[in-house]
Order: C-alpha cells, then sequence, then structure tokens
C-alpha cells in the first residue's frame, strides 16, 4: 500500500512543481513587461526582455528546476518515511519485550530474563537525585530572580525619584511629592519628610511633608535637634532601624481607627557630613533589606536636591526682587515683537515650501525604490534607486543581506514583530517607513510590503515599493516642533470667513473662559469687549481679503467679567486655489503691560531703590564667584596632577604604547616604543604616525594597515609586521583601543614584542 501511494504522490507532486515554476515565470514575465512602457507579449517583445533583463533565464529556468526537486525531496521523504516505519517497528518491539518482561516479575517469575540489564534501585536513586537538583537549581533560580527584581527595582526607583527630584524647586510641593511618592514605592502605611532649619543659631527640624493612606496630612510637627528618635538619629548621622516601636510612639490612622506601627524606619539626608533634613516611616509590615538600602541610596540625592534649592533660592533672592518688573514689561515686549517677526516668516516658509513640495512629488511620480525579501527577510532584489538611495554601489553589497541591515537599530524591535506577522501570511504594510542608509543615516519613505504569493497561498516572497519622502518628513517635523511652540507660547484660535470659531488653543479658551466644546457656539464678536464694532467690521474686512491686522484689542470672557488687553494678529490663510478660506488669530496678553504703563512712575522710584540694593548683592556676588574661582582652579591643577600620574604609569608600561588623534598625530610614545622603534619621543611627538609606519599596501599584514583599517580591528590582538631603521622585519602583537570624548578622538595601540626561546 505505501508504494502505491507512492507511485500515485510522486506524478502529482511533479506535476505540482512544474505549474509552480511555470507561475513564477510567467509572473516574472509579466511585472519585468508592466515596469517598461511601449513593450508587447509576443515572440520579439518576450525575446527584448530576455536580453535586456537576463534574470528572466533564470525564473524561466524554475520549470525544470521545481519538477526536479519535487521529484527529489518526495523520493527523499519516501526513504525518510520508510527508515521511520523500520524504527516504529523496532520500538514497538522493544516496548513489547519490555512489557512481558514487567509482567513476568508482576507473576512472580523473578528468574525471568531480559536482553539488557535493569535495575529499578539505580532508576529511583537516579530519579531521586533528578528531584533534589531540580530543587536545587529552582531555588537558585528563585533566589536569583529575587535578587535582580530588587537590584531592578532599586534602579527604577532611583531613575523615577531622580525625575521627581529635578521636577520642581518649590520646597513645600517637593517635600509632599517625595514622601508620598515614597510611601507608595516601599509599600509603607505612613512618611514623613523633615527639613533642617537654622532660626535664631537653633536647629530646629520642621515637618514639611506628611503622607499617610493615600491621603495627605497636615504638617505642623516640628522638633528640635537631639529631641527623641528623630534627633538622636540626626545627632549620630546613622539611619536607625527600630523593628519594634514602643506603644504610643506614634499612631496609623485608618478607616477602622489608630493602630499603633509594627516598625519604624529613620534616615538622615546628609551631604558632605552635613545633615540638611531627615526622612521617617512606619509601617505595620516589616520594611525589607533592599527597600532600606533603597532608601539609603537615595538620601544622598534629597541630600545634595536639598542643599541646592537652598543655594538656589538665596541666589535668586538677591536678584529677583530688584529685576522682577523690568525683566516682565522688557521680556513680554521682545516676546510679542519676536512670535509676530516669526508668524511672519513662518507664512512665508510655508508657501515656499508648498511650492517646492509640489515641484517635488511631480518630479518623483515616476520613481520608485524597489526590493524583494525572502520570507525569512533576506535581500533577493534590488533595483538602482535601492542600491544608490542607501548609498551602495552595486548588487553584489546588498543582494543576500538580512533586512535588518537597512534598519535603525533602534528600530528593530519594533520592526521585527511587524515582520514576522507579515512574512508568516500577514496582511500587506503600508505608511511612511524609516531605512538605514550604509553610513547609518536615516532615509524615510512612503512605502509599501506586499506579499507575493505562490499558489498554495504560502509567501514567496515580499516585494517592497518606496519613494524618499526624507526632505519632507524633516520639514515636517521641523515645522511641527515650530507651530506647537507658537501654540504652547500665543494665544491662538482659528475662524471661518464670518467670525466664527473653528477652534482655539488651551491659552485662548482658559483666557476667554469658554468650555472647549462649546468653542463653536460663538463668534469672535462675542468675546470683543469694545462697543465699536463697526470700525472691528471694516479690519475684518480687509483680513477676509488677504490684508493682516495688528492692533491691540480690549477682549472679555464670555461672560464678560474679565477684561483682558491682547496684542493681536489677524492672518488671512489660503488654501491651494489661493482663496482665503479661515482667520488665524494670534495674541499675546499685554494686560499687564498696560497696567504696568499707569503705574510705571511709581515703580520708578522703587526701582531706584532696589538699584542701591542690586550694587551690594552683586558685591555679594562678586565674592563668592571670586571663591568660585579659586576652588575651579585648585581641581584643575587636581586633575593636571592625575593626568600627568597616568602618563608616567603608561610611560613605564613593558609593552610600546603610541596615542594618535583624528588626524594621525601621534600624542603619546612611551620609553617602551622609544626602545622598540629606537626613536626619541621628542622626535616623536606631535608628528605624523607616517613618521613611524609609512603606509603599506602590498603587505597586507604590515602594521601600518591596522591603523587605516575600519573598526573590526578595534579591541583585538593582531600579528603584524613592520621595518626598523636597519630594513630588518619584525612581527609584533599589536592591539587598537578608541577612546571617544564628547567631539575629541584618540586611538591607541598597544605592542607587544614576539620573543622566541628555544629549548
Amino acid at each position: 500500500m505505501f508504494i502505491k501511494l507512492k507511485n500515485q504522490n510522486k506524478y502529482t507532486i511533479i506535476l505540482i512543481g512544474f505549474l509552480i515554476g511555470l507561475i513564477i515565470a510567467a509572473l516574472g514575465l509579466i511585472t519585468t513587461a508592466i515596469s517598461i512602457e511601449n513593450i508587447k507579449l509576443n515572440f520579439i517583445g518576450v525575446l527584448h526582455l530576455h536580453v535586456y533583463f537576463p534574470f528572466l533565464w533564470v525564473t524561466d529556468s524554475l520549470i525544470i528546476i521545481f519538477p526536479t526537486l519535487a521529484y527529489y525531496i518526495n523520493k527523499l521523504f519516501n526513504n525518510v518515511t520508510q527508515g521511520y516505519q523500520v524504527k516504529l517497528s523496532t520500538t514497538r518491539r522493544s516496548r513489547t519485550e519490555i512489557f512481558e518482561f514487567v509482567e513476568k516479575l508482576r507473576e512472580g517469575h523473578v528468574d525471568a530474563q531480559f536482553a539488557k540489564s535493569v535495575s529499578e534501585n539505580e532508576i529511583a536513586d537516579s530519579l531521586v537525585k533528578l528531584q533534589d537538583e531540580i530543587k536545587r537549581s529552582q531555588n537558585e533560580e528563585e533566589k536569583r530572580n529575587k535578587e535582580d527584581e530588587e537590584r531592578r527595582w532599586i534602579t527604577e526607583g532611583l531613575a523615577l525619584f531622580g525625575e521627581h527630584l529635578r521636577s520642581t524647586t518649590n520646597l513645600s510641593e517637593l517635600s509632599y511629592l517625595l514622601i508620598s511618592k515614597l510611601v507608595d514605592y516601599i509599600d509603607v502605611d505612613q512618611g514623613g519628610f523633615f527639613v533642617l532649619r537654622i532660626e535664631k543659631d537653633e536647629k530646629i527640624f520642621e515637618q514639611t511633608g506628611s503622607y499617610a493612606y493615600d491621603r495627605k496630612k497636615f504638617c505642623d510637627q516640628t522638633i528640635e535637634w537631639g529631641e527623641g528618635l528623630l534627633g538622636a538619629c540626626a545627632i549620630e548621622q546613622k539611619p536607625l532601624y527600630l523593628p519594634e516601636v514602643t506603644e504610643g510612639y506614634v499612631n496609623i490612622t485608618s478607616g477602622l481607627g489608630k493602630t499603633n506601627p509594627k516598625v519604624l524606619f529613620i534616615l538622615p539626608l546628609i551631604r558632605d557630613f552635613e545633615i540638611h533634613g531627615m526622612m521617617e516611616f512606619s509601617s505595620l509590615e516589616e520594611i525589607p533589606e533592599f527597600k532600606r538600602d533603597f532608601l539609603v541610596k537615595l538620601a544622598e540625592s534629597i541630600a545634595i536636591t536639598l542643599s541646592n534649592t537652598k543655594t538656589e533660592a538665596i541666589k535668586a533672592k538677591l536678584l529677583e526682587d530688584s529685576r522682577k518688573q523690568a525683566e516682565v514689561l522688557a521680556q513680554q515686549e521682545e516676546n510679542l515683537r519676536s512670535n509676530m517677526e516669526r508668524l511672519n516668516q513662518i507664512q512665508k516658509e510655508k508657501e515656499s515650501q508648498a511650492e517646492e513640495f509640489v515641484s517635488f512629488t511631480n518630479s518623483v511620480n515616476h520613481t520608485l525604490i524597489r526590493a524583494e525579501y525572502s520570507p525569512e527577510g533576506n535581500l533577493l532584489y534590488a533595483n538602482t534607486n535601492f542600491i544608490f538611495k542607501l548609498e551602495y554601489f552595486s548588487n553584489s553589497e546588498v543582494e543576500g543581506k538580512p533586512i535588518y541591515q537597512f534598519i535603525n537599530p533602534k528600530d528593530r524591535a519594533s520592526f521585527g514583530e511587524t515582520w514576522e506577522e507579515l512574512s508568516t501570511g500577514g496582511t500587506h504594510l503600508e505608511g511612511s517607513m524609516k531605512l538605514m542608509t550604509k553610513s547609518g543615516k536615516d532615509l524615510w519613505t512612503m512605502a509599501t510590503y506586499t506579499c507575493v504569493r505562490r499558489a498554495d497561498d504560502s509567501i514567496e516572497r515580499v516585494l517592497f515599493l518606496a519613494i524618499d519622502i526624507t526632505e519632507q518628513k524633516v520639514e515636517s517635523i521641523y515645522h511641527a516642533g515650530i507651530s506647537n511652540a507658537i501654540d504652547n507660547s500665543s494665544i491662538k484660535a482659528e475662524f471661518d470667513l464670518a467670525g466664527n470659531f473653528i477652534l482655539a488653543n488651551n491659552k485662548f479658551l482658559l483666557a476667554m473662559e469658554i468650555q472647549k466644546n462649546k468653542i463653536t457656539d460663538y463668534t469672535i464678536y462675542d468675546v470683543l469687549a469694545s462697543n465699536n464694532y463697526e470700525e472691528f467690521k471694516e479690519a475684518w474686512n480687509k483680513v477676509i481679503n488677504g490684508k493682516n491686522y495688528e492692533n491691540n484689542l480690549k477682549l472679555r470672557s464670555i461672560d464678560g467679567k474679565d477684561i483682558r488687553w491682547m496684542r493681536t494678529t489677524l492672518s488671512p490663510v489660503a488654501n491651494i486655489y489661493n482663496e482665503i478660506s479661515a482667520v488665524v488669530f494670534i495674541a499675546h496678553d499685554i494686560t499687564m503691560q498696560v497696567e504696568a504703563d499707569k503705574k510705571l512712575m511709581e515703580q520708578t522710584a522703587k526701582l531706584e531703590e532696589q538699584e542701591i540694593k542690586l550694587k551690594a548683592a552683586q558685591v555679594k556676588l562678586t565674592t563668592a564667584l571670586d571663591d568660585a574661582r579659586v576652588e575651579i582652579k585648585s581641581q584643575f591643577i587636581e586633575i593636571e596632577d592625575i593626568k600627568i600620574l597616568n602618563e608616567k604609569t603608561l610611560d613605564g608600561a613593558l609593552d610600546a604604547i603610541i596615542t594618535i588623534d583624528i588626524k594621525e598625530k601621534v600624542l603619546f610614545f612611551n620609553k617602551a616604543a622609544e626602545k622598540l622603534f629606537q626613536r626619541s619621543a621628542q622626535d616623536v611627538t606631535n608628528k605624523s604616525l607616517e613618521l613611524i609606519f609609512p603606509k603599506n599596501k602590498k603587505d597586507e599584514n604590515h602594521i601600518s594597515n591596522l591603523f587605516h583599517a575600519s573598526s573590526n580591528f578595534l579591541g583585538k590582538r593582531q600579528e603584524v609586521n613592520f621595518i626598523d631603521n636597519d630594513g630588518n622585519k619584525i612581527s609584533v602583537l599589536l592591539t587598537l583601543s578608541e577612546g571617544k570624548y564628547h567631539r575629541k578622538y584618540t586611538l591607541t595601540a598597544f605592542i607587544q614584542t614576539i620573543e622566541v626561546e628555544l629549548f
């Protein structure tokens, strides 16, 4: 029966292989003909296609290759199947013998013979040992996972609270933010945050933040230096952990009443051996050690923030009172002028970019980037546009390469999921996609990935078609940023030609006290405070006829209670037919400036008085800056000493060490290098590397070639040659190491001579 089925399947599979090869050849011919204009699918046209596109001969050969492969694959499958049947028969016979042997033992035939030695005790012992080993491995794995989870928890917590520390400089807000987040993060029941105040030469801890049971508590507690457990902990400058708290020390309030906590943890906030505050946590459950370690690590960062906050507050107060009013007036006027200029510039740029985009679209309508990939993601074919756009020079550089070579490493994880779904039969993918050129640049495309299927609906290859939109993408991102900046810094709204609201940003809605979902119920006249509507209508008519309008307008909130002065610009917006379709309203609130003009005379006298105080503050600030310069100078001296010490250390190394910069100029040449190359450091330093290693293209293993090679040689020890002053060829071991800091780049070579000892 097996042979009969085999003969029947053989001809069917060969026929299927022939049909698949025929379909692929036909698809290749038709696809190529479609891409060529004015080509006819007659004998002459097909012959011309084969002349211009030799790969069509390959697709034609599939008509023969696929049936042949199908025949041999079917033959191999039948042989393997027959072998498996023999193995299955042997296994069944062996299992029958084992079953009969076990049955004989169960019936009491203890002398029963078996071809193979079977020891139940050994099997049982092995299973017990295996069980113990598995349990031990599981326990160790659980322990490692727990430690990893704790380290990850600490790392994430430090990063999270680092962001919180930078979120605000207000001490009260920062205190409550930290203590509330910490109580939730370490899962305790209550926490308190205390800041050290010095009043009349007395140190007092003032409670600035308190949090318990998802609610903020009133902060009205002060503790003197040395008072209670918190004061004692401050004197010792060490964390205090009490697993058993004295009855009545503190109560935790919940919906069921008051409960004494089980544990208490107090830790000081210390920077440079100076206490800036304290934190106290109480809980009904034990606080794990890793959470306490996390709090100790975080305490130093909090202390640094508290110290910096206090310092910045002192500096800010010296300057804020004297320049606040003057800066507000000057800044508002400058912002208004800058925003108006920027708005006009943006409008001109948009018109120019619209023209460029239309021209660009017309020029690339007939230009496509094309490639074909196997379901495994290997590139099968790429046209000239694909090769040149990605900065390659020939098909040999890209054919057979994985698709991830053309995807930025940052995008590979997300792209991998999409490709997995696409290559296993998913729907086609289209949209804006980013590729990576050979030099690592981003190439934005408007692209589509489409599956080309076989007759059995399996994926034969994936077709990629795209156009280059890199310039448009960069410009779009740039203009989106400009638009967001204007939206965030200005009061903005859009109206139709009748003055009805189309949309408005949050600043406009807040100023006019209008709900966002009701904005379309009003017109611009509903927010005008002036009764002179006729004058504004005349200006509005000019705007909708293409002219800009700029003036100070007096606006009111929708309920008429809040009156504001706005420096307003009304700009017409044209559609693609150069017809005015909308009006953009951009304004800046100058109410304070108008009111400030009235109070300017009063503030002039105050400013003169504040100027005297400012001069005194500047004297103090100058003194502080002089002290800072002295400290920085001492730090530079210390850094220079460390640099000299490192050079002295490298200078005494047994290996020859040579350091060059990006221009291949020698920066460092130690004594071992002087001995090896018979040149002094004074003659070589600040000279070109070619003075030591002339370039030698003939000898691929010459040491000079590695200095000019790609980064593949970095960190690898290579055996190379060089010619000394006497003309002798010397073999050495060379290791290259690169150094990067900001925009500076160095390359260091560690050269070890190869000495051969004869025994």
